[in-house]
């Protein structure tokens, strides 16, 4: 055969089979849809759907309903408890008073949950300046909303809580009584860390204490007790704490002149004579009087003062004290005295060495005979004019 003829047949459609052959099990499948009912129309399949959708939906709602109300029942049953709770310890109060220990404890708490915040707060604030350094770093420049989350650390009515006292009158007072409250608030705290809350003897110790950072702390801590009313007592130790006690010539605290806040406040600028050497001193001092059987002095120092600024040198005293005065059972007057300070830096007059230990004990010691001395004199002359 020629070739050619071959191949053109081979492609000759002409010549192809149509017929469809199918296998058998295309063949059952073609026979079953024949045989299948035709689908029904929307219109008979939308009442049917319509339906189920309205019972799966009221189902859920119901469902809904009930957590609803298990949840009422939940909140209810809880607020009877809580009240139920408040009124046990009420009456457990009543029948059965804390006790001291107890009553700082529950202090303690809930200074401790306000520092928790203050430090939560404190951790946003870092993590802003981080972001903001950065920005700084990479752009030079600052945007609206970091310029406002710094500017607060600057605002004259926040620079108190570094201690700053700003020129502005208003403001200059309530920094004052702010920085003095807030210590105040601490004043259990600060005689637990001294030991001073169950202590019975006379107690007169100094400690030289390494702080976190490295800085060296001083520490006075006084306990003593005279039959001396508590009214002479609380005069006498104001006026040793603001360095106006007249008579005492080994008192390390001298001033030069004394603003008066309001009655119970006051501001002082003076000395402060340290074995480590003389330091300027500026303190605020406010007598809080709980009630006739019982007082308490808190004195700060402040950082800086924008009206009348620290001089360059020499150093100024970083200083916080707590003094409460209390009638005791036995009708004696016990005085609690805590106190903390640090030079604000140290310069090559006051470097501390293995002498002057010795020495600032000594001078400690001559300091607290002669206010104990004073306290008890005022004391025995006010008695003797009654």
């Amino acid at each position: 055969m020629n070739p050619d003829a071959f191949v053109a047949d081979m492609f000759d459609l002409s010549s192809f089979d149509y017929s469809l052959q199918w296998s058998s099990e295309e063949d059952a499948l073609y026979q079953s849809l024949l045989k299948a009912s035709p689908p029904q129309s929307p219109e008979e399949e939308q009442p049917k759907q319509h339906s189920k959708n309205y019972l799966v939906l009221k189902k859920y709602r119901t469902k809904k309903r009930q957590e609803r109300d298990e949840l009422k029942k939940a909140a209810l049953e809880l607020e009877d408890r809580l009240k139920r709770l408040h009124q046990a310890k009420e009456l457990k109060d009543i029948l059965h008073p804390p006790g001291k220990w107890q009553q700082l404890a529950v202090k303690e708490r809930l200074l401790e949950q306000k520092a928790k915040l203050e430090n939560q707060k404190l951790r946003e604030l870092v993590q802003d300046h981080m972001m903001t350094a950065q920005i700084l770093a990479n752009v030079l420049e600052k945007t609206r909303e970091q310029t406002k989350a710094m500017t607060f650390l600057y605002a004259d009515d926040e620079k108190w809580k570094r201690l700053i006292l700003v020129c502005d009158p208003v403001l200059r007072t309530s920094a004052m009584h702010q920085m003095l409250d807030r210590e105040y608030e601490i004043t259990d705290s600060s005689l637990v860390e001294a030991g001073l809350i169950d202590v019975s003897g006379e107690v007169q110790r100094h400690v030289s204490k390494y702080l976190h950072n490295g800085t060296l702390e001083f520490q006075t801590v006084v306990y003593s007790r005279a039959y001396i009313p508590i009214d002479s007592v609380i005069e006498s130790v104001w006026k040793v704490m603001q360095g106006t006690a007249v008579g005492v010539p080994s008192l390390n605290r001298r001033s030069k002149e004394v603003f008066v806040v309001d009655t119970n406040t006051v501001y002082v600028d003076g000395w402060l004579t340290h074995p480590l050497g003389n330091f300027q001193r500026r303190v605020l001092c406010k007598k809080y009087i709980n009630a006739a059987h019982k007082g308490t002095i808190v004195c700060r120092s402040i950082e800086d003062d924008e009206l009348m600024p620290y001089n360059n040198e020499p150093p100024f005293s970083r200083e916080v004290s707590w003094l409460t005065v209390e009638v005791n059972n036995n009708g004696w007057t016990d005085l609690k005295f805590f106190e903390k300070f640090r030079p604000s830096h140290w310069s090559e007059t006051n470097i501390p060495t293995s002498h002057w230990i010795k020495a600032f004990e000594e001078g400690s010691q001559l300091m607290r005979d002669a206010v104990k001395g004073y306290i008890y004199n005022q004391g025995q002359v006010e008695t003797h004019q009654l």
